[in-house]
């Protein structure tokens, strides 16, 4: 099995042809590429590899292996990888889908800076937060848990809406034990404090990092300023996060219903966090536990304000049915 599908995803780079660079970093290189023959785009995903590096080669291998095996409208498509780049240097590359619009986090950036050119409203960051719920849904329901979930690790299509990419940290669990991960990893910002602390932990991590996700969307505004402009040390953060229940401050006003969500979500106990199966279901349906409580009155809504209820209710109805 394991190899039909390392065969079936092995992908000739001559047959693509680069468009523009899109993205760099101590990871690699991003590229927007054509396909020679449909003129298709997609995004090329140049990762340095030093075979020497035990870590570094393991990432790869385990991301190769979670995106050949998931398949979901809020994931990003996965279409092949080839063990050497354009230049023919053992660089691995994969192809994916492109990001019409970047990732979320170029989003809240240019938001935060009002620096954004297009409408985005309250209906854009209802969808982007139910896409990316129901993307991690599915991961956790493969026993997935992501990692590394963060803005970075989403990227938006044509239509603004979520995918969620770079499967790296990502790795197979027991689902609701927490289990050795061999390792503390992810994106200080967005780290559970049972990740700051230990290797046992399972796939509620996730879901303190969609907290932090979830509030940067709806308050476009930075979690935690201090730490974020450098006046406060890694070691200082990290600490208040663990012992001090340290998170960020809501100085905008939101409906309680989604601040009590957020919060119930960045919760210090995992246990005490929803999966995202209810939080897919409040985001996009408006259901609480009660299945009578369907569009309920607006003082407990999980709608943001002024959202199309009819273009997010289809959105939700697409994603599902497109799962099948």
């Amino acid at each position: 099995m394991a190899r039909s599908l390392n065969q079936k995803y092995s992908i000739d780079l001559s047959n693509y042809s680069i468009i523009q660079k899109i993205d760099s970093g101590g990871f690699g290189s991003v590229y927007s590429v054509q396909n020679k023959a449909t003129n298709q785009e997609y995004a090329a995903k140049i990762i340095k590899t030093n075979k020497r590096d035990a870590h570094t080669k393991k990432m790869i291998n385990r991301e190769i292996a979670i995106m050949m095996r998931v398949k979901h409208p809020a994931i990003v498509s996965f279409y092949g990888y080839s063990l050497t780049d354009f230049k023919g240097k053992n660089n691995v590359t994969f192809i994916m889908t492109l990001a019409k619009n970047g990732s979320l986090l170029d989003l809240l950036q240019k938001v935060q800076k009002g620096l954004l050119d297009t409408l985005y409203d309250n209906t854009m960051r209802q969808k982007i937060l139910i896409g990316i719920a129901r993307g991690m849904m599915y991961l956790h329901q493969k026993h997935i848990i992501h990692r590394d979930l963060k803005p970075g690790n989403i990227i938006l299509d044509e239509n603004y809406n979520p995918l969620i990419t770079d499967f790296g940290l990502a790795k197979y669990s027991d689902p609701g034990k927490p289990g050795n991960q061999t390792q503390s990893c992810g994106t200080s910002v967005y780290m559970a404090p049972e990740v700051i602390t230990s290797t046992n932990y399972n796939e509620k991590a996730d879901v303190y990092s969609f907290a932090i996700i979830m509030y940067e969307v709806i308050t476009d505004s930075i979690p935690f300023p201090l730490y974020q402009e450098g006046k406060m040390t890694p070691f200082q953060f990290t600490s208040k996060v663990v012992h001090d229940n340290y998170r960020p401050n809501f100085t905008v006003p939101i409906k309680d219903s989604l601040q009590n969500l957020i919060e119930k979500c960045w919760s210090k106990d995992p246990k005490e966090r929803p999966n995202f199966e209810e939080i897919f279901n409040k985001l996009a349906f408006n259901v609480e536990e009660s299945i009578n409580d369907i569009l309920g009155d607006d003082e407990h809504s999980y709608y943001l304000e002024d959202v199309d209820i009819e273009e997010i209710l289809s959105y939700a109805d697409e994603i599902i049915e497109n799962e099948n």
